[in-house]
């Protein structure tokens, strides 16, 4: 795939069904994912490279075509978290 127009694919966290006390969600309950590792790239995208990791809009980003990933503007790209040593 190659993306256009300064979107980015964004691979995201799980998001756990279960609460600390041990009950389980319902799935139209579970808040969508808003952090992941970023996939790919637009060209002409500068500030996000594949590998980061983000935090994102939750409800601007759209699903992407295999599970577990999101597509995002980079204008909906709220940070990116430092590298752990």
């Amino acid at each position: 795939m190659r993306l256009l127009n300064g979107y980015i694919l964004i691979k995201v966290d799980e998001v756990d069904n279960q609460t600390k006390s041990g009950l389980w969600l319902q799935d139209n309950v579970v808040k969508l994912p808003s952090t992941g590792v970023v996939q790919l790239v637009a060209k002409g995208v500068d500030d996000v490279k594949k590998g980061d990791r983000v935090e994102f809009l939750r409800y601007a980003a759209i699903d992407g075509l295999e599970e577990g990933t999101r597509v995002c503007k980079l204008e909906h790209i709220v940070g990116v978290y430092a590298k752990e040593n």
